[in-house]
């Protein structure tokens, strides 16, 4: 599977019916399915407000990784 996706929306955006949340390039419109259908299978909808999540979540050392506070 080779394929690109360019993300249009992020959690927290207030969509319209219709409205572009990614685009999906691919070689083969068998690629470009697959990807479309794994795309559907991870993204959810709300009709109610969702929190954004923390953009960071983790930092990483040389020593360790850590979760970040708060998150």
């Amino acid at each position: 599977l080779a394929v690109g996706v360019s993300l249009k929306a992020k959690v927290g955006d207030k969509l319209n019916g219709g409205d572009t949340v990614a685009t999906i390039c691919a070689d083969s419109e068998q690629d470009a399915q697959r990807a479309i259908d794994i795309f559907n299978d991870a993204v959810k909808y709300s009709d109610h407000e969702v929190p954004v999540p923390p953009v960071i979540r983790a930092k990483v050392s040389d020593r360790k990784a850590a979760a970040v506070e708060g998150v």
